[in-house]
């Protein structure tokens, strides 16, 4: 397995940085060239943080404006046209040069990117001692055994109390299905696991967080962008959105039609006023695979109109013969029941928003930290 940084961990760098500064310096009036809006970009290397390194493991857009912060995790496949070929965007980095990388991200993402902040996921393991021990909730079981590089992973279902070498092992996961993108998952989870540890640290230990920050990383802020970041950090809402990817065959690649929707909104800070598509969830009860699983819904699915999500959840308290359909509000949607039953080939089983079957579903799939309320609709696909 290859060396993976933890994409949230980065953020968490920047905001702890910014937060000791304020708080040793704030006597100190800064003054920074930062002007809303603003964009930078947080990289993690898979090797060491220096000018030779091979690929980009962890690629994330940061915007900030209108009192937010948004942050746009970019997936490290996804196939970008360099020249006359097409690459996937982690190798871009050493092929065209950190200025080029910068511009590839801001044509990619349609706003212009300042600054950036590299560092090695070692830094992780530091971190995570300093402020250990850190609770996260694992969704599933995790276990992994690599003894070239001495990897040994074995987290079990619920919550786990982790030092800086499990924090890392946990976000370096990605022997399940859903690959790179499960792990991009896995990272927000850690991510809001160390904000939460976080609170109850000393002004002693952030600044001995903020040494090793200041020692391993590579970054284009002063210490006034730091200030000033802090400052709209504290009060600004943060954001996370969601790539818009296309699996196919074994590529991933943009979803250009919703990608100029989540550009539009890096650069307006406002979503765009339109009538609600209803939205509707494709679970696996069958024995597929997560990609096969993922693309035979993209090719079946015939109805126009619907925004779609294929989460990596599998049911084990269904009957994997049958097929299940929940829709929250026939009366407002009466035709998905419709699309449904012609776009597959299966009879389904009506779940009434109320009884065991019902709450056993919401409890399965919040426990994967997915928000039920957000979907009209939950369709469950069968082995029959």
């Amino acid at each position: 397995m290859r060396k993976y940084l933890s994409v949230f961990g980065s953020l968490f760098l920047v905001l702890i940085l910014t937060a000791v500064l304020f708080s040793v310096k704030k006597a100190i009036v800064f003054k920074s060239d930062i002007s809303l809006p603003y964009y930078f970009l947080i990289i993690g290397m898979d090797s060491d943080t220096s000018e030779s390194v091979s690929r980009t493991d962890t690629i994330i857009l940061a915007g900030i404006n209108k009192g937010k912060i948004i942050f746009l995790p970019i997936p490290r496949d996804l196939m970008i046209g360099s020249g006359n070929t097409e690459k996937r965007i982690n190798a871009l980095y050493s092929t065209l040069g950190k200025d080029s990388f910068l511009k590839t991200v801001s044509d990619l993402s349609g706003v212009q990117v300042k600054d950036y902040i590299i560092f090695n996921y070692s830094i992780f393991k530091t971190l995570g001692d300093e402020i250990a021990p850190v609770r996260v909730f694992v969704e599933n079981n995790m276990s992994y055994t690599d003894y070239h590089q001495n990897l040994f992973i074995n987290f079990k279902q619920g919550y786990n109390d982790m030092d800086g070498e499990k924090l890392l092992y946990y976000m370096r996961f990605r022997n399940d299905e859903m690959g790179d993108l499960g792990r991009i998952q896995r990272q927000k989870k850690a991510f809001y696991s160390i904000l939460d540890r976080a609170k109850n640290l000393g002004m002693t230990k952030l600044v001995d967080l903020i040494n090793i920050v200041k020692k391993e990383t590579i970054n284009t802020f002063s210490s006034s962008d730091l200030f000033k970041l802090y400052s709209y950090a504290k009060s600004s809402e943060i954001e996370f959105l969601e790539f818009p990817y296309i699996i196919k065959e074994s590529y991933v690649i943009a979803d250009n039609k919703r990608l100029e929707e989540v550009k539009a909104y890096l650069t307006k800070f406002e979503k765009t006023q339109e009538i609600k598509k209803p939205s509707v969830m494709f679970i696996r009860n069958n024995s597929s695979y997560y990609i096969a699983f993922y693309n035979e819904i993209y090719a079946k699915w015939k109805a126009k109109g619907y925004l779609i999500y294929v989460p990596d959840v599998t049911f084990d308290f269904l009957e994997k013969s049958k097929s299940y359909i929940l829709v929250k509000n026939d009366q407002k949607y009466p035709n998905i029941k419709i699309d449904t039953q012609a776009s597959f080939s299966k009879d389904f089983i009506d779940i009434p928003t109320a009884g065991d079957t019902y709450f056993s579903i919401v409890k399965k799939v919040s426990s994967s930290l997915i928000d039920f309320t957000l979907y009209d609709a939950v369709v469950i696909i069968g082995d029959k």
